[in-house]
């Protein structure tokens, strides 16, 4: 699993646009912690760089990304 700090979302409309992109991006398994600013997702096969271009397309900013 895969955690990625996302800065900027405000509300659960925001939660799910960051679950909507991720799982069109391919990623499985997407939980995103609002509090934490944070999603924890199946990543296997998607880059590093694949994951903040969509993060970033939805406006928020896309901090550290770490395998757990």
């Amino acid at each position: 699993m895969t955690q990625i700090q996302i800065k900027g979302m405000t509300c659960n409309h925001c939660k799910m646009r960051v679950e909507k992109a991720l799982k069109q991006a391919g990623c499985g398994k997407i939980k995103v912690d609002l509090e934490a600013g944070a999603a924890t997702a199946d990543t296997r096969g998607i880059s590093e760089e694949k994951l903040r271009e969509v993060i970033e397309e939805l406006g928020f900013q896309c901090g550290e990304i770490s395998e757990h």
